[in-house]
């Protein structure tokens, strides 16, 4: 695999192999192939770590689809690959997932930092006929820290939209584009990243300060106080949002699939959220087929594969 063994030389592998690191929590699977990832370099076959293998498989994939655009060249990105801090690594890596993600499964042209170094730059612009989209990634992790194999990580998921916000520039599609490893992922619980979006559901309960008049039954109402979605009221009347300028938030999440002859596979799963108050609209369209948090015409949000809101 010629992109993975020009990258991580013998001696690279070696320097991976005495990263002094604190004691990881037994639980914490999703964290295992950054510590291990000189192992995952180094695998030949499917025997004796078979999900290593499909992660060396997967990881080839990405970095060629990186090297194809360009991306490869950039020595900082580079060195984070190789170099020891998990997070830089992690960091990197997302950053050649998406641009996998991007170019191949919904065939865009690519092209990494678009812009002047000295300007508020990107990671990548992606280019498919008329439409063009600026794209910055983020790759919140959140180790899982006992056997309870689940939590809702939506503040993780706003401060990524909070620190990406600044980074785009006005007038102009920006998406978000997360490469996240949860306690819980977002494709089993889209609720955090719509939490994190746009609000949550909860339950309006009243109280009737008269007694002879009760009070109305509680009922299900939407609490919109997600980052792109909560209404800041203004001296002069008029109401704003923050981070118009980012179009959507889109989740691409790596899954471990087994088939029945036991071969592992890495699979993706993707979720986006539109902004209902994006200045410039993500058209739907560009993500096909993958579940979307979309505006419809009465102003609403409703999920494109029909399931509930929240959900």
């Amino acid at each position: 695999m010629p992109m993975l063994s020009g990258l991580f030389t013998d001696e690279v592998l070696a320097s991976l192999l005495n990263v002094q690191r604190p004691p990881a929590s037994p639980w914490d699977d999703g964290g295992i192939p950054v510590r291990r990832r000189h192992e995952v370099v180094r695998c030949t076959g499917p025997e004796p770590w078979r999900s290593g293998w499909a992660l060396k498989r997967a990881w080839e994939g990405y970095l060629s689809a990186a090297n194809e655009c360009g991306l490869l060249a950039d020595a900082e990105l580079r060195a984070n690959l190789t170099g020891g801090d998990d997070e830089s690594f992690r960091g990197a890596m997302a950053e050649c997932l998406v641009t996998w993600f991007v170019l191949r499964k919904l065939g865009m042209a690519v092209t990494p930092k678009p812009e002047p170094k000295a300007q508020k730059n990107v990671d990548f612009a992606a280019r498919s006929g008329s439409l063009e989209v600026f794209g910055e990634v983020k790759s919140p992790y959140v180790p899982l820290l006992n056997c309870v194999g689940s939590g809702d990580d939506s503040r993780n998921l706003r401060a990524c939209v909070e620190a990406a916000g600044p980074q785009f520039k006005k007038g102009r599609c920006n998406v978000l584009f997360l490469a996240p490893v949860l306690r819980t992922p977002i494709y089993m619980n889209r609720d955090q990243l719509v939490k994190a979006v746009v609000g949550e559901q909860a339950l309006a309960v009243y109280v009737s300060f008269d007694p002879h008049r009760p009070a109305p039954p509680p009922e299900p109402t939407f609490l919109q106080t997600g980052k792109l979605a909560r209404l800041h009221p203004q001296k002069d009347g008029s109401i704003r949002t923050d981070y118009t300028r980012i179009s959507a938030v889109v989740s691409v999440e790596e899954i471990l699939f087994e088939a029945a002859t036991g071969e592992r596979t890495v699979d993706h799963k993707t979720t986006v959220v539109h902004n209902p108050f994006a200045e410039v609209a993500l058209p739907p369209e560009a993500f096909g087929a993958y579940p979307q948090l979309v505006k419809r015409a009465d102003g609403n949000m409703e999920w494109t594969d029909r399931l509930d809101a929240t959900r």
